[in-house]
């Protein structure tokens, strides 16, 4: 996706300037227009590398806003100045679908072009660049050029990328917006460079002791250990992880989502709150008919405006979306009367302030005081609520949800009709709950985690399909062939129930990651640590990957492919033996095509069948 032209017509005409007054100001050599009175774009990008290359460049930011030599308008000084939270580094670019994607820090960052689509200035995607994101109108752009990096990633990393990027939007770490990117741009900042931080420091500890390791390797801090006290080890590790997040950076992250201003008492007064790209967003997901990216602010909440829920059943479809948390804030929220209040003081973790549902409530930080505010429109409509029944709905539809997540997880294609007789069936649901709404529920379900599954449509009858299988795919067509070749390999095999160990342990890969043939793998990894790699999480991170892309068919090959990309070289000494454990390994995770069943366990199913 692009600007549109008034708008890049704009960003040229703000980055332009600064880029004339930063030329004087940094002394950077050349001449920065060339012959045709244009400005050179090999010297706005040394300007640009040098202006984001350090902090302390970007007080030319300030003077730039400050002393505003163009004579710019307010608004155009304000985009400047946003520009001082730009991030300057190396990304991943990926597509999906009309988005292109920056990977960074475990986030994927949405990223639109100036006057072309991203990759048809790049030789490949997905592709390795260095930027400066910025952000721009609401959007996120990148500072005029971007540079290559000549390295094609073939099809095994550029799938790699692409799940990194089905990661990110499983985990909810996608930024959308230029609010977002501003608000989270410290963090980011602060995760690269911690990365970096730690990479020198384990690199130094191996350079003062290199007589006593293996180039390329060393034993790990979990070498040896059994798997009781490897997990407990990696758990204790975990926890320091999570300790170590500083609260006064909780807090500050948090009020970076929250609104400005008087709190709204209406849900009209909610709209006007909002910026143009949640708008944006809201207008889409209403069918707004026309232009919609070319309105303008005004004109967005005037076309949403008739279109926003106001009725208590509306209102409360829109928080039932959000699942069983959503529906135990509201209730808070309208139990207090429309008001709650936590300060500073009082959030120990991220749940402990109302996060924004709009139109439902938004919530305010000033003065170190959380205000999450209910329009009063909205309170009417929801007084009268049997809010024990909302949440009972809501734990019964989130365990729905839970098992046909696992269903897809397990067997990677699932009909519908099928699952919902396992669910009532053979898990005991109730059958009410899966009426003849069920569909629109779970479409809206899948929508918000998209990561886990998708309603496809195959042959009219509805299926739900594993989005990990559209790795590589770049079109609807494409996905289906996928769909149809599982489905295909699947035959009459038996189908492979999911189980009450399943249930618990939450997910696929991490149930497949206690089994003796993962343990040997990865006590094998521990003795043999890349240098650059973490002692605690290396041999845990790969075999994950392995299992994951073991779910439909993987050969050796692709499995020493991840090894490498985790910084793993075996010696010709180790090929033999680490092949022997990947082939075991692959052999006892469950495959899509078996429907569910590993290759060690499909012979013992057909038997009992």
């Amino acid at each position: 996706m692009i600007l549109q032209p008034k708008q890049a017509k704009r960003f040229y005409r703000i980055f332009d300037s600064l880029t004339v007054y930063a030329h004087k100001r940094l002394g950077t050599g050349g001449r920065l227009f060339n012959g045709y009175g244009e400005i050179d774009d090999r010297q706005a990008l040394e300007v640009t590398k040098e202006l984001w290359g350090t902090p302390e460049n970007l007080a030319i930011i300030d003077d730039f806003v400050r002393e505003n030599p163009m004579k710019l308008s307010r608004q155009d000084l304000a985009e400047a100045s946003s520009w001082k939270q730009g991030i300057k580094d190396f990304f991943i670019l990926v597509r999906r679908g009309s988005d292109v994607f920056a990977l960074y820090v475990d986030y994927a960052i949405a990223l639109r072009g100036l006057t072309q689509e991203i990759d048809t200035m790049l030789n490949t995607m997905p592709s390795a660049v260095e930027t400066v994101l910025l952000p721009f109108d609401g959007r996120i752009v990148y500072a005029l050029s971007v540079e290559e990096y000549p390295v094609n990633m073939g099809p095994t990393i550029g799938a790699n990328m692409e799940r990194e990027l089905d990661e990110a939007i499983g985990a909810r770490k996608v930024i959308k917006s230029g609010r977002e990117l501003i608000a989270k741009a410290d963090e980011l900042k602060r995760a690269a460079l911690d990365q970096r931080a730690e990479e020198f420091a384990r690199q130094t500890e191996l350079d003062m002791n290199a007589d006593a390791e293996v180039e390329g390797q060393h034993r790990g801090v979990l070498a040896g250990l059994d798997p009781a006290e490897r997990e407990r080890v990696v758990n204790e590790q975990t926890k320091q992880l999570a300790r170590s997040f500083p609260r006064a950076k909780m807090i500050e992250m948090m009020a970076s989502s929250c609104f400005r201003g008087a709190p709204a008492t209406t849900i009209d007064g909610v709209l006007g709150k909002l910026n143009k790209s949640e708008l944006q967003d809201m207008a889409y997901g209403f069918g707004v008919r026309g232009a919609v990216s070319a309105m303008k602010k005004g004109e967005l909440i005037e076309a949403v405006k008739p279109r926003v829920p106001r009725s208590r059943d509306q209102l409360l479809q829109i928080m039932r979306v959000g699942g069983l948390r959503d529906v135990q804030n509201i209730r808070r929220l309208v139990e207090s009367g429309g008001l709650v209040v936590v300060r500073d003081s009082e959030v120990e973790t991220f749940s402990s302030v109302i996060a924004p549902i709009a139109p439902l409530a938004l919530t305010y930080h000033r003065d170190g005081v959380f205000t999450t505010v209910m329009p009063a429109d909205a309170l009417a409509q929801l007084r009268d609520v049997d809010w024990d029944a909302e949440e009972r709905r809501a734990r019964e539809w989130e365990e729905v949800e839970t098992l046909l997540s696992l269903m897809v997880d397990l067997r990677g294609v699932v009909y519908l009709g099928e699952a919902l007789d396992e669910l009532v069936n053979v898990h005991g649901m109730d059958a009410r709950l899966l009426d003849e709404g069920f569909t629109e529920a779970l479409m809206m379900a899948a929508e918000r985690d998209a990561a886990t599954f998708e309603l496809s449509f195959y042959h009219d009858e509805p299926i739900l399909a594993n989005t990990l299988m559209d790795l590589g795919v770049k079109n609807e067509a494409g996905f289906q062939r996928l769909v149809e070749s599982v489905l295909a390999e699947q035959g009459n095999k038996p189908v492979r129930p999911v189980s009450q160990e399943l249930r618990d342990a939450g997910e696929v890969a991490r149930l497949v990651l206690k089994c003796k043939e993962a343990q040997d793998f990865m006590a094998y990894l521990n003795e043999h640590v890349p240098d650059e790699a973490d002692d605690y999480f290396f041999a845990e991170d790969v075999t994950l990957e392995i299992i994951d892309q073991s779910r439909d068919l993987i050969n050796p090959a692709e499995a020493l492919h991840v090894l490498e990309r985790h910084g793993f070289l075996p010696t010709e000494a180790q090929l033999k033996r680490l092949l022997e454990l990947i082939m075991n390994l692959t052999n006892a995770v469950p495959k899509w095509t078996n429907n569910g069943w590993a290759p060690t366990e499909l012979e013992t199913a057909i038997g009992g069948r």
